[in-house]
């Protein structure tokens, strides 16, 4: 099965980084206390693999109103009688997640052994830090995915529209079942350096193990460099509001300007 792909309005990408940028401004000035806040969405899930490792799939957001650093994700394993297994700890894919972002994770339980007896788990902790917002300045410009027994395969095309060159570009796709529900995760380095206003193409394969492509039906994109991240696909409504509220402050702004000169 293969899904055509798409190429974003360059208008649409000029509104989403004035209200992302506007809605950094705009928490971070009237914030005194301003915290970022990192929590487990409940749409993960988990699964034995066919190469017999037990997998955790899911994603966390950030409902604060500053950017969080690194989120590190608690997981705990149990057997049927409801005893521990074990214990282990995970990062997100990428780092930084600005207020209302999303990013996913992946564990895979490498012990074949432990893996066997594993009949639930238990996300019990998530630890973050408080860190800088990262500029908006990257935009996949157009993807495609393609469905095929034990895999599935997404392309797509990434732009720098920052006034800097891009460094350590990495790009992470979160694939969804038909109820929302997280299954799979997967990331890929695309360049170690990508100038402004150029592309750079990328290919991410992600093994579904056998039978588990047909879950597969939707993804969504999330991408980082030392110097940006990505703009929204689809800005929201909130976003929206707060790109009205900042234009019309700034041509009252500008107004009074006027008339003081």
């Amino acid at each position: 099965m293969v899904r055509l792909s798409f190429r974003v309005c360059p208008l649409a990408i000029v509104l989403c980084v004035v209200a992302m940028t506007a809605s950094s401004l705009f928490f971070n000035a009237s914030s005194v206390y301003a915290a970022s806040n990192v929590v487990l969405l409940d749409n993960h899930s988990g699964y034995l693999a066919s190469n017999g490792k037990y997998h955790v799939v899911g994603e966390v957001e950030n409902q604060g109103t500053t950017a969080a650093w690194n989120p590190w994700v608690y997981i705990r394993f149990k057997d049927s009688h409801g005893l521990n297994i074990t214990s282990w700890t995970t990062s997100v894919m990428l780092w930084v997640i600005l207020p209302g972002r999303k990013l996913p994770f992946e564990f895979e339980l490498y012990d074949a052994d432990l893996s066997a007896k594993v009949y639930s788990y238990e996300i019990y902790n998530i630890t973050f830090s408080d860190t800088f917002d990262k500029p908006l300045g990257l935009v996949i410009t157009s993807h495609g995915w393609s469905i095929t027994p034990g895999n599935v395969t997404v392309i797509g095309t990434v732009k720098n529209v920052g006034t800097e060159a891009a460094r350590n570009l990495y790009v992470a796709c979160t694939f969804y079942d038909g109820d929302g529900r997280v299954v799979g995760a997967e990331s890929v380095r695309v360049v170690d350096r990508l100038d402004s206003q150029q592309e750079a193409s990328f290919t991410i394969v992600e093994d579904t193990g056998p039978g588990r492509e047909s879950l597969y039906t939707r993804y969504e994109f999330a991408a980082e460099c030392n110097e940006y991240v990505l703009v929204p696909e689809h800005p929201s409504q909130t976003f929206l509001t707060i790109l009205i509220f900042t234009l019309t402050a700034f041509a009252l702004i500008k107004k009074k300007g006027h008339q003081q000169t």
